[in-house]
């Protein structure tokens, strides 16, 4: 018993001093700063790792809230007395950051780790496993009837969230169209565009591109072989083009100050 004691203590002690530079690390920014070259990339070209980096450094509030999670949790598992509460805290940050190491293809050495602290933590906690078990499920009365009413309401609640949030993607989010996808400008008579987005995930949008990189969302509406572009999305406003494909990714547009454009489709929706 003893033997296990002093193992678990050295776990212990390895999985807060391994919190504690992943804390200070973030408070003295040798983790989650970006590449210049990384930033440069369109977003379709970010590797996920430097997606992910962005993503968790982009606020200085967030990061330091990730690093008082594991400064805090470090030095409550460092303290015999604290050791559960201190693993219970960093427990779910720790799963976390396996289960984004492996879907965001982090570099193997840093997945391993969090793997390991991982294992770490559940080391700590394995011995009051069953008292916590017995007090997180309350000891509730019931009857077969309360039951029955319990598992209706369970099922009835999953089948409204799974109906509600399905007629919300594919009919309030989504109507799909033949022009669906990202259009390149090949000919134009100055009109100023770059790239045309017929959005795939958001009903009747369309969003232009200006040469300056710039982004202006339009309502758009397909029929009657016609594409026609309002300036407002959804509240449509001014008509200010209209259009027809002339191939299947071949596409005229113009618009009613005059100005014909032609575009090319270069990528379908991808979702």
């Amino acid at each position: 018993m003893g033997q296990m004691t002093k193992g678990r203590t050295v776990v212990r002690w390895l999985c807060s001093i391994s919190f504690l530079v992943y804390g200070f690390a973030k408070v003295n920014r040798a983790q989650f700063t970006m590449l210049d070259s990384q930033l440069a990339l369109p977003l379709a070209e970010v590797r996920p790792f430097w997606f992910v980096w962005y993503f968790f450094g982009y606020s200085d509030l967030y990061k330091g809230f990730i690093a008082s999670i594991e400064i805090v949790g470090g030095i409550l598992l460092a303290i015999p007395r604290t050791s559960l509460l201190g693993a219970l805290v960093l427990l779910p940050p720790i799963v976390n950051i396996v289960v984004v190491d492996l879907v965001f293809q982090v570099d193997p050495g840093g997945t391993l780790m969090a793997i390991l602290l991982t294992c770490g933590i559940l080391h700590v906690i394995a011995p009051h496993a069953r008292r916590l078990l017995s007090t997180a499920l309350l000891d509730y009365p019931t009857t077969r009837a309360g039951n029955a009413a319990m598992v209706c309401g369970v099922v009835g609640a999953c089948i409204f969230a799974f109906s509600t949030t399905y007629w919300i993607a594919n009919y309030n989010n989504r109507h799909p169209t033949a022009v669906d996808g990202r259009w390149e400008v090949i000919s134009s008579e100055d009109a100023g565009l770059r790239r045309v987005f017929f959005e795939h995930n958001r009903a009747h949008m369309v969003v232009f591109m200006n040469e300056d990189g710039g982004l202006n969302s339009h309502h758009f509406e397909v029929g009657d072989g016609r594409i026609r572009i309002w300036d407002q999305w959804l509240s449509k406003g001014d008509l200010i083009a209209q259009g027809r494909l002339t191939e299947e990714d071949v596409m005229e547009l113009r618009f009613e100050t005059g100005v014909q454009v032609t575009l090319k489709r270069r990528f379908g929706p991808k979702s």
